[in-house]
């Protein structure tokens, strides 16, 4: 394996339509990716459609809905989905029941929504969060338990966290986009508390495999603790970072809190940007495995220890070699490439990736080969 910037040029070797390799092939830097079309998809035709949160039996028609999802909205079981993927809305509330599967929907609204025990979310939209106090965008609390988050994004101004995963086991994210958008603290008073995009807080068993954090920006005045970790204030264990990039964000992957985390990993993933690619600060122990660290590595409390990976910058608290190989990295360029998240990243942003005309997979390798 080879480090993802040790030659200036890119390295990707195409594995399958769906990954993308970094670190076994060696090409010439290729010319820009010509833009991607931003319009809305054309509407399926003649595949039938529900207008009412009363018939889910078929998949709900384009449109918004300003009705509240509450536990007793839909039966267990149902899937819930959109006609076409991105042109279903949800603007009331969001706070769904168990054992439900949503897909193709966007989520908007100033208010936190709340993902519920043995839930399946594919394709969706969880966009903004309320702007004062302690409040997330999303989140899964309190005992929730077996949740899959696939193929989404998180963005939008408002909550500390854009995703919480508070005191809950076995959830798990896989290929999903995270965007902090700033836009909470700004003009409210009181305490400042900690944010960051993704945060497992006190949980368990917890993965994040495929993650992409871009063009994080820090509320005034706050404490950021990332882009992804944990936080930890009781004993938590068993939290996984694989495959997953962080780029153009004010830190990268974090560990914090006054109790102890043990049992973090972070394999086959690239952070770039900010002062400290990876951070930690908590008791336990994080094992950074095959990755690439563009920055420093910082430990200030429990152990973080480097293994087969690379570090541009300091290593102050980080034990191992910061001269291994790097990341072996693969990204699923079907899903990050589609046109839908263009088109909705940058409805009203036109910073950091939204300033480019190229594919999000494009993006990333710009800031990391």
């Amino acid at each position: 394996m080879i480090d993802v910037r040790q030659h200036g040029r890119l390295l990707l070797a195409l594995l399958a339509p769906a990954l993308v390799m970094f670190g076994c092939a060696l090409v010439e830097e290729q010319e820009p990716v010509p833009p991607v079309p931003v319009a809305a998809p054309a509407p399926v035709p003649g595949a039938g459609c529900s207008s009412s949160f009363a018939d889910v039996s078929k998949p709900l028609c384009d449109g918004t809905y300003t009705q509240s999802v509450t536990p007793s909205t839909f039966p267990a079981g149902s899937l819930i989905s959109a006609q076409n993927p991105g042109m279903v809305t949800f603007t009331g509330s969001f706070r769904p029941g168990e054992n439900l599967t949503f897909r193709g929907i966007v989520v908007r609204n100033s208010g936190e929504k709340q993902l519920a025990s043995n839930g399946t979310y594919e394709d969706m939209s969880f966009v903004g969060g309320p702007p004062c106090g302690n409040t997330v965008n999303t989140m899964a609390a309190n005992g929730v338990k077996n949740v899959i988050v696939r193929r989404s994004a998180f963005y939008g101004k408002g909550g500390r966290y854009l995703l919480l995963v508070y005191q809950s086991s076995g959830v798990k994210v896989e290929d999903s986009v995270f965007r902090p958008d700033g836009g909470w603290n700004e003009d409210c008073s009181g305490k400042v508390e900690p944010n960051a995009g993704l945060a497992f807080y006190n949980s368990n068993d917890v993965s994040c495999a495929g993650c992409v954090l871009i063009d994080g920006l820090k509320p005034p005045g706050s404490e950021h603790l990332g882009g992804l970790g944990v936080n930890c204030h009781v004993s938590a264990r068993n939290a996984v970072f694989d495959r997953s990039v962080i780029v153009n964000s004010p830190r990268g992957f974090f560990a914090e809190g006054n109790g102890t985390c043990d049992s973090v990993k972070i394999k086959s993933s690239v952070a770039a940007g900010g002062d400290y690619a990876s951070n930690r600060n908590v008791s336990g122990e994080t094992a950074i495995v095959g990755s690439t660290l563009i920055g420093n590595c910082g430990g200030w409390k429990g152990s973080t220890t480097l293994t087969g990976s690379r570090v541009t910058g300091s290593v102050s608290g980080c034990s191992g070699s910061k001269v291994g190989a790097g990341a072996e990295l693969r990204l699923n360029t079907r899903f990050l490439d589609d046109p839908r998240w263009r088109r909705e990243l940058c409805a009203t942003e036109s910073r950091g990736f939204c300033s480019t005309k190229g594919t999000l997979s494009g993006y990333l390798m710009l800031h990391i080969h």
